[in-house]
């Protein structure tokens, strides 16, 4: 046995692939997924971990650490073959996230996750990679890729045939903001690059003209090209002298790029070079260039080239054999697709452009030249009966250009330019390929698999069917049917192999820590539908396949997620990493993927917004202890059905009794019982799901209650967080009891963290309604606690809690009509700082220095006037919660939420106990923390402590735009501006904009900078903004700058985009396609985080 450089074992002497291996025929078996609690989720699960690699970033783990992170959900049961080769094997596979975080037994290693998904019977790959793509990901009608999906493929290789833009940016940004399914690299093309600077002229370039082309070239490498492609068999390529082309490839060669080629003669090419030159030309060009190579759809071409597959196979080994790193791609159809002008024009005819060629076509003696030239290209491609029209049109879709030509009486050059008169048009020819030729090539191991594909326009009746079926035809025909390849063999042409050979470190593997881009495939029913005739039939046997950690497919049907991603080279996600997931039904956003995904799933089952939004908060109550309990505050800004706006004021409420000179003693001055005011949580959310939700509270409540039952795993950020706080919660007996370990040390990350008390107190409100916690047996313990050590707190001022609606403030900014609450949250004061900004007309450009100093500017102006309006408001408050600390390393002790659904109601809602951990009191009967209020927010009896929290909602045109809100006090103002800024004034798709670098004004002509791993200001923005007069510091500490919970509304398709901040934990999750009766796991689409921290499901 030898080894090829990719590392899959192959046998010399059998062709280079092992023998086949007799996969064991699949039994088929019902997906099965499982929930959280009954009716809703299955109870008693035994918890769930939290994030993915990288969350909580800021103190909470990274990318590396992805095995030791939870699963969110397992793939049980599963024959595995990894891509590399090896040897199927019984695996389950966990994933959180985006990425794998479990591979092995997860019974045997004790691993276990909220959702399991039963694969037993089926086999599990990575993703397949489509090496030469030409899905429509800019069509409307092609950007889901379904085609492509259905057969397994999670990237497709973009910019082939010398085609691709060098403007990666604005494409990327495109497929950013529109959304695709498959995630998506893409070349730089020579054709365009040549067609650019050159035109279509026929002649060597000018000493200027190839700087100009290199220079061209250069800024897609820039922008995170894989590489240069090239179509020297298409115009205007076909002029260039090997030289040119050597020469730009140099400029790829410095960025570490490869050289892609549909080279210049597969062996049908007109007065070309032939076949093997071809071959020598295209591998010479990397060589001299010092790139790697690999040959798009490598087989010959013609019937005088059938059988010699061997000699051209030989060709790249010898290359190989001296050090070039060539390798190739094939589909296994024996009918390519081009174009007529290309099949039937010689090439000299094109040169000039289509006027020139149209010139030509009225001069008799020219066409003299072309109707015996054009005869003579056809009949090297079999004759006009094998060219096969699929254009649109229907008087020619489906139809041979002979069938064309006989029906309209004409000469088959004649023909020809009639129809190239009208534009050129695409067309198959047949039989092209011989299936021998085919055989041989896929038995070596350097060959990859593609599609070549285009997605068909709707009005295609008739196309080429290979984007549809040529994975599935592969593995059907070369591995099921035939035994020509192994499966492992097979799969690694399609995973591994190709991911090595992209240079991608995390894609291509089912390993812990890659991105989790897998297929689950029935072999028994493993088959392509897609013919000639009938193409546009998808694939069978792809039961599930998930892109980046989403279900694109699930049990064989699409979800309608878009959850893929512009790749740079090197496999880096466009646009700082941040996921976007997208939904038509409605989305949830928050900071903690259970809490996410338990919103998600009541969209799923019928649920309405504020039911969503009401079950999130609960369960972030349980699984964001340190940061919302049922004892701490909640603001909620509602767009109600008709299109109402209400806030819901759910304050924390100084008591009547309260006295400074009273306070109970304690080492801080947030901590202990005195600091304990009346919760308003339980009261804003009970109001609101009584006003707007359609769920009953027990309903609502039966996540939570099924969270604090079974557990969760503890992220490393939270264990560090406990660790800090363990000195203050040991102080009180309640919160040593149900915050500490039982020998009274700190919980750890890692660690299961159950709440059976508060499970209890929850199944009481879900009995007995929000009613015992103000006025019934919870407020007596409550009372009876407070009152026990010295606290303030009596079962009268529970009794006497409402939570009331506050003002709701509107204004405009750049056409959208912006709106808030007002007091004691902070949304009027987002609203009046953009009404600054609008007043000061055009801004500079988002993201530099001076834009900086601009909205910083604005922002002072605005906290000056709030601050005047809060004391005028009320004389004895502070800054509440979120409110006007800023300490360089203070982090966000605030959460929020933001939940819509397919009827446009919108919500956004914030909730503290702050600090973190609150007051460090807990309950002991009822288990939860109550939120730190008194003497450290607010002093005045009745008063609510006013706050930084700002749940805003913007409308475009009268529709929904914007949903957001954050944490971290009033940083939270400075990133939404920021944010808003970004995406309105500067354009930037929701990802981009949230992970643009962002800024914070301290005071007066003073800021500090995010310097954070990737915030990039494009120059030293210190100096620039020290040059402008401010005092500038910075902070590389994600936290300080907030944490926005983000949806924006996709005005063309009206889909819902949600992201979470980048800066720590959280995602977003789309829900899936429409109410369900079950919870199915992966549901909707992807995601918060850059580091995998968040996926949809």
């Amino acid at each position: 046995m030898i080894a090829d450089a990719g590392g899959a074992p192959h046998d010399a002497a059998s062709g280079g692939v092992v023998r086949r291996r007799r996969f064991p025929r699949p039994v088929p078996r019902q997906l099965r997924l499982l929930g959280l609690a009954p009716v809703l989720f299955l109870a008693g699960c035994g918890g769930a971990g939290e994030g993915g690699p990288g969350s909580d970033r800021g103190g909470d783990g990274d990318a590396g650490r992805a095995a030791a992170t939870a699963p969110e959900f397992l793939l049980l049961g599963g024959m595995v073959l990894d891509g590399s080769g090896a040897a199927e094997e019984r695996l389950d596979v966990g994933i959180a996230g985006t990425r794998i975080v479990f591979v092995g037994d997860a019974a045997a290693r004790g691993v276990e996750a909220p959702d399991t998904v039963d694969v037993t019977g089926y086999l599990v790959t990575p993703g397949f990679i489509d090496m030469h793509s030409h899905a429509e990901l800019d069509e409307p009608w092609g950007r889901d890729a379904l085609p492509f999906i259905h057969q397994g493929i999670t990237l497709a290789i973009m910019g082939v045939d010398g085609y691709g833009t060098n403007e990666l940016t604005a494409q990327f940004r495109r497929w950013l903001s529109d959304g695709i399914g498959v995630n998506a690299m893409a070349y730089v093309g020579h054709n365009t690059a040549r067609g650019e600077i050159m035109g279509d002229d026929d002649r060597a370039p000018t000493p200027e003209e190839l700087d100009a082309m290199r220079a061209w070239v250069r800024q897609g490498m820039e922008e995170g090209a894989l590489g240069l492609s090239s179509g020297l068999f298409y115009t205007p390529g076909f002029y260039a002298e090997t030289e040119e082309v050597i020469e730009l490839n140099r400029v790829a060669a410095e960025y570490g790029g490869i050289y892609d080629t549909h080279d210049r003669d597969l062996g049908a090419a007109y007065q070309g070079i032939g076949l093997l030159a071809s071959i020598d030309e295209a591998i010479r060009i990397g060589e001299e260039a010092g790139t790697a190579v690999i040959f798009s759809h490598f087989n010959p071409q013609g019937a005088h080239n059938y059988g010699q597959a061997p000699e051209a196979a030989r060709r790249v080994e010898d290359a190989r054999a001296r050090g070039v790193p060539v390798y190739a791609a094939q589909h296994v159809y024996t009918a390519t697709q081009a174009s007529l002008q290309a099949y039937a024009i010689p090439r000299w005819a094109s040169a000039g452009g289509r006027a020139d060629l149209l010139r030509r076509f009225e001069d008799p003696d020219t066409l003299r030249i072309l109707d015996r030239q054009t005869m003579e290209m056809l009949e090297i491609r079999g004759g006009a009966e094998k060219i096969r029209i699929v254009a649109p049109t229907p008087e020619l879709n489906g139809r041979s250009l002979a069938e064309v030509a006989e029906g309209w009486g004409l000469p088959v050059p004649e023909t020809v330019r009639r129809i190239l008169r009208d534009g050129n048009v695409p067309v198959m020819n047949m039989d092209l390929y011989d299936d021998w030729n085919t055989r041989y090539l896929a038995e070596m191991p350097w060959m990859m698999t593609c599609t070549d594909g285009r997605t068909p326009n709707p009005e295609q009746a008739i196309a080429h069917p290979r984007p549809y079926g040529a994975f599935t035809r592969k593995l059907r025909t070369f591995v099921l049917d035939e035994g020509l390849l192994t499966l492992p063999f097979a799969i690694r042409s399609m995973t591994g192999l190709a991911a090595d050979f992209l240079g991608l470190p995390d894609r291509g593997y089912v390993r812990e820590g890659m991105y989790a881009d897998l297929v689950v495939l029935d072999l028994e029913n493993l088959r392509d539908l897609a013919t000639y005739e009938e193409p546009q039939q998808f694939s069978e046997g792809a039961v599930h396949v998930l892109v980046n950690g989403s279900f694109a497919i699930r049990s064989g049907e699409a979800t309608g997620a878009l959850a893929g991603q512009p790749l740079l080279r090197g496999g880096e996600v466009f646009g700082g990493g941040v996921q976007v997931a997208r939904s038509p039904h409605g989305m949830v956003v928050s900071a903690k993927p259970l809490a996410s995904r338990v919103g998600a799933r009541v969209l799923e089952q019928g649920g309405n917004a504020v039911d969503a939004a009401v079950a999130t908060a609960l369960a972030l109550t349980v699984v964001e202890p340190a940061m919302s309990s049922l004892g701490g505050r909640t603001q909620i800004l509602v767009r109600a059905p008709g299109g109402e706006i209400v806030a819901l004021d759910g304050g924390n409420e100084v008591v009547a009794s309260f006295d400074p000179a009273r306070m109970p003693e304690s080492p801080d001055p947030t901590v202990g019982y005195g600091t304990v005011a009346i919760p308003g949580t339980v009261a804003a959310l009970a109001e609101a799901l009584e006003r707007w939700g359609s769920w009953p509270l027990a309903r609502v409540l039966e996540p939570a209650i099924a969270l604090a039952e079974g557990g969760f795993l503890l992220t490393p950020g939270q264990g560090e967080r406990w660790e800090e706080a363990a000195p203050l919660l040991a102080l009180h007996e309640g919160s040593r009891r149900h915050f500490l370990r039982p020998d009274g040390s700190p919980y750890r990350g890692g660690d299961r963290f159950r709440q059976p008390a508060l499970a209890e107190t929850l199944r009481t409100l879900a009995r007995e309604g929000p009613e015992t916690f103000y006025r019934g047996a919870m407020a007596e313990a409550i009372h009876a606690d407070v009152e026990g050590n010295a606290g303030f707190l009596t079962a009268g001022d529970l009794a006497g809690y409402h939570a009331r609606e506050a003002r709701v403030v509107e204004g405009r900014y750049r056409g959208h009509r912006i709106v808030g609450s007002d007091l004691p949250a902070s949304g009027a004061w987002v609203v009046r700082i953009l009404e600054i900004l609008e007043d000061q007309g055009s801004l500079p450009e988002p993201g530099t220095p001076a834009w900086a100093g601009a909205l910083a500017d604005a922002l002072v102006q605005g906290f000056e006037e709030r601050d005047r309006a809060w004391a005028a408001a009320a004389g004895n408050q502070t800054a509440g919660a979120g409110g006007g600390h800023d300490h360089a390393g203070e982090p966000a002790h605030t959460t929020h939420l933001s939940v819509t659904d397919a009827s446009g109601m919108l919500v956004a809602l914030t909730q503290s106990i702050g600090p973190s951990f609150g007051s460090h009191v807990a309950n002991p009967e009822l288990g939860f923390l109550y939120a730190s209020t008194q003497g450290y927010l607010a002093t005045e009896p009745g008063s609510r402590p006013f706050s930084s929290m700002s749940p805003l909602l913007v409308f475009s045109d009268g529709e929904p735009s914007w949903v957001l809100g954050g944490a971290g006090a009033r940083r939270i103002i400075s990133a939404m501006v920021a944010v808003l800024s970004h995406g309105i004034d500067g354009g930037l798709p929701l990802g981009e904009a949230m992970a643009a670098p962002r800024f914070h004004a301290t005071g007066p002509r003073e800021l500090r900078l995010e310097t954070r791993t990737g915030a990039d200001w494009g120059g030293d923005a210190v100096e620039a903004l020290t040059r402008l007069g401010y005092n500038v510091t910075t902070s590389d500490v994600p936290d300080y700058f907030a944490r926005l919970h983000v949806i924006r509304r996709d005005p063309v398709s009206g889909v819902w985009m949600g992201a979470a901040d980048p800066r720590r934990s959280g995602q977003a999750v789309g829900a899936g396609v429409g109410p369900r009766s079950s919870p199915a796991a992966g549901a909707g689409t992807p995601v918060a985080t850059p580091e995998g921290a968040a996926a949809a499901r």
